[in-house]
């Protein structure tokens, strides 16, 4: 009948509801230990970077020449100042 056929949809619903949790569940704590192990990585790069920012303040005290190479030239990425940007990053 009309009554028991949307039931069994229904039902057929149910379980698959139930066992996609079964794939959802793992697969969504293995995005979470992903997402902390970026967070963690993003610490550890903002704390080498305040740390490259202490050594210009404290030993260069901001003098441009510090930022050139031996024969003057500009050394690449230190136009504005230093900063730590991971190769591999997460």
């Amino acid at each position: 009948t009309y009554d028991e056929y949307h039931a069994m949809v229904a039902e057929v619903y149910k379980l698959a509801d139930e066992q996609q949790k079964t794939f959802y569940e793992p697969a969504r704590k293995k995005v979470m230990e992903i997402v902390k192990l970026g967070d963690d990585s993003m610490k550890e790069a903002k704390y080498v970077d305040s740390i490259l920012k202490k050594l210009e303040k404290d030993i260069s005290k901001n003098n441009e020449e510090y930022k050139k190479g031996k024969n003057g030239y500009w050394l690449s990425g230190f136009y504005s100042s230093l900063s730590y940007e991971p190769r591999d990053a997460l």
